[in-house]
């Protein structure tokens, strides 16, 4: 699956393993680079969405968007579409989200 992602942050931190962006925690960057791996092991959306230890959820309030909560604090929003140049279906990161949990 081609994975595009939105903030150069998280393209980094899906490429290098030795980094880790400030102000993310271990557990943080390890649960997103899983998020990443399985992302692009699947063939297709409903791959990445059967993947229970993922527990990806629809996002409230916004069609098309979900989100994997990495942290109590920390959420990473999805998106699925396809990509115009290719028949592959596209996983697209979004944007990080911070707060409280709903």
């Amino acid at each position: 699956m081609h994975i595009s992602f939105e903030d150069p942050v998280l393209r980094r931190l899906a490429a290098e393993p030795a980094f880790a962006p400030e102000g993310w925690d271990d557990p943080e960057t390890r649960h997103f680079r899983l998020v990443a791996q399985c992302a692009q092991a699947a063939q297709v959306a409903g791959d990445l969405h059967a993947t229970r230890v993922l527990r990806i959820r629809a996002y409230p309030g916004q069609a098309g968007t979900w989100f994997v909560q990495l942290s109590p604090a920390r959420r990473l929003l999805l998106a699925f579409g396809t990509d115009t140049t290719s028949p592959a279906v596209m996983f697209s990161v979004l944007s990080m989200e911070m707060g409280k949990t709903r």
